[in-house]
């Protein structure tokens, strides 16, 4: 392959899943290459962890403001006291969230015992386990005046805005998250690189590592929506054995003797 050749990101996707042997071309491309992978697999990502269950969500309760209007009771809040017309107590998306006028306020102790993140809505305040350690707050602290349904259904817009940039977060978290296992992916190598004098500067099993990680990038978190706790761990040392052997598979194909055998790559 020449040296500008170019690959595109769905190529390079391809060649990292099932084309061990054509690491050798990957390895050959600029810089801008990788980071335009790392771009578009933590994108992907990004559609799996947080785009995808938040469009499941607002579409199974019919778009936020659907939801104010027509899901819920009629609620206000009123010179600092909260106010609801039939008590609720739901779960949406892991989130556990009670409401009930009738209590004056929840004590944190209450909602400590929650397993699931949660908040509760009492008269004088809400009480959230979601901080470093379960904490009440009225709703003066927190700015909020008088509202009710058709106010928070009009701060749709905000609420979307909201969401893109949280999205955005969320994309800049896992780029981070993906460089940092990248780099120990590459770290753990570099004594087969060493072993089969492959000769790579560690700048080169870095940008092998990006491709090879994706197999435990995509597993482990789809794995999150469809296993336990105990599953989910399986699946992903799993994953990333199966991304290692990639890896040193893919450095084995850059030394002088690289592997012959097709038993040596089940991929070609």
């Amino acid at each position: 392959m020449a040296d500008n050749e170019k690959i595109g990101f769905f190529e390079q996707f391809y060649i990292s899943i099932v084309k061990r042997k054509d690491y050798t071309k990957l390895s050959k491309l600029k810089g801008g290459s990788h980071f335009i992978y790392l771009l578009g697999i933590t994108f992907l990502l990004v559609l799996i962890v947080y785009v995808i269950p938040l469009a499941g969500l607002l579409a199974r309760i019919g778009g936020f403001s659907n939801f104010f209007l027509t899901r819920l009771p009629a609620f206000k809040i009123v010179d600092g006291e909260f106010s609801i017309e039939t008590p609720m107590d739901f779960t949406v998306n892991s989130l556990h969230i009670v409401a009930d006028s009738s209590v004056d306020t929840y004590s944190t102790l209450v909602v400590s015992e929650d397993k699931l993140p949660s908040v509760y809505f009492g008269k004088k305040g809400m009480t959230s386990n979601m901080g470093i350690v379960p904490m009440t707050f009225t709703y003066t602290m927190l700015g909020i005046s008088n509202i009710d349904n058709q106010t928070v259904a009009a701060s749709s817009g905000s609420f979307y805005m909201l969401l893109t940039f949280s999205g955005l977060i969320e994309w800049v978290v896992l780029m981070g998250s993906y460089v940092f296992m990248a780099l120990v992916f590459a770290l753990f190598s570099i004594p087969v690189n060493k072993m089969v004098k492959a000769n790579l500067s560690f700048g080169k099993l870095f940008a092998l590592a990006l491709y090879a990680e994706t197999v435990f990038a995509l597993v482990s978190r789809i794995a999150m929506y469809f296993s336990g706790n105990m599953l989910f761990l399986i699946i992903s040392a799993v994953s990333i054995i199966i991304s290692m052997r990639s890896l040193n598979v893919a450095i084995m194909y850059h030394s002088p003797n690289p592997p012959r055998s097709p038993f040596d790559d089940m991929n070609e």
